[in-house]
């Protein structure tokens, strides 16, 4: 998909680079950030159930989106599951990360029946924009606490 500053399109081993760029500056801003290596990139693209699609500017990767394929419920539900979406600080609030979404989802829409992530609190309301609806809280145990000596 094209609109008048950027480009949004599947990803290929050439956007490499700037992916590893986005994962670095991910990772500065949002410290529980896992950043992903090339390994792990390549074998998303390699990898039929994985998806990455990228947002460009100029020719360089300004944003990026990543999603996996699930089987939930032991095969009855198919979902995939948005993992990762990430838009350099510069490229905000320019409708980069709804292109993505969009564009996303609508490459998955007729091998799942939904499709499911996990936000923040801060975040939900620009996922509901997208039509996402709030259906759980997730909760945890253990990475959020401090380590007992």
């Amino acid at each position: 998909m094209i609109n008048m500053e950027f480009t949004i399109r599947v990803a290929n081993s050439k956007d490499i680079v700037d992916l590893l760029e986005l994962e670095k500056e991910a990772h500065s801003e949002i410290s529980w950030w896992k950043k992903q290596t090339k390994k792990e990139f390549l074998h998303s693209m390699s990898v039929s159930k994985y998806n990455v699609m990228v947002a460009i500017h100029n020719g360089k990767v300004v944003g990026y989106v990543q999603g996996e394929l699930n089987i939930r419920g032991y095969g009855r539900f198919k979902s995939l599951f948005l993992e990762n979406i990430y838009v350099l600080k510069k490229y905000r609030r320019r409708g980069v990360a709804r292109l993505l979404v969009q564009m996303f989802t609508a490459y998955w829409c007729k091998k799942r029946k939904y499709v499911e992530l996990m936000t923040t609190k801060k975040n939900r309301k620009i996922f509901e924009k997208l039509g996402f609806k709030w259906t759980m809280v997730y909760m945890i145990i253990g990475s959020t606490q401090k380590k007992v000596k």
